[in-house]
């Protein structure tokens, strides 16, 4: 069947169109599940401005402010090994994303990257709020941004 990725653009930002966003979450996300050894799965990928993420934030964090990157799992560990499993939805920034992408010097199409990574490895549990956790996250991000061909943007 194969992994099911669902890709939805809000934001009116014209840094990038709908069809290379697809494109990008269609090349990335699946690494990121063929990796952690996920069969089948579905993922959301919704592509926002800062005041939608702004209001996610605040509802689900209660941190009143944009981000880059929010992760929303809809399944735990056990089910994520049953075929066509809804794994959860990642919502992103558009402008965070390019605001970030200037500032660090890499092309938004390389933050994009590392925020699907980032946020697919959320839904799988993983975290960074440990130093250990942490380390591991970055590894594994370094890991698919290299897979994917993004690794010298960073």
């Amino acid at each position: 069947m194969g992994h099911v990725i669902e890709v939805r653009k809000s934001s009116r930002s014209r840094a990038i169109d709908r069809r290379r966003l697809e494109r990008l979450a269609r090349r990335i996300v699946p690494v990121v599940l063929d990796g952690e050894r996920l069969i089948d799965a579905q993922v959301g990928v919704w592509f926002v401005d800062d005041p939608t993420i702004r209001r996610l934030n605040r509802r689900y964090r209660n941190a009143d402010e944009a981000t880059d990157v929010l992760a929303f799992p809809l399944s735990d560990s056990s089910e994520r090994q049953e075929s066509g499993v809804l794994i959860g939805d990642v919502v992103i920034s558009l402008p965070t994303a390019g605001r970030q992408a200037r500032a660090l010097g890499h092309s938004l199409e390389a933050e994009l990257a590392l925020l699907l990574i980032h946020g697919v490895l959320h839904l799988l549990d993983f975290d960074h709020e440990r130093p250990a956790e942490a380390r591991l996250m970055r590894r594994k991000e370094r890991l698919y941004l290299d897979t994917c061909k993004f690794g010298d943007a960073f």
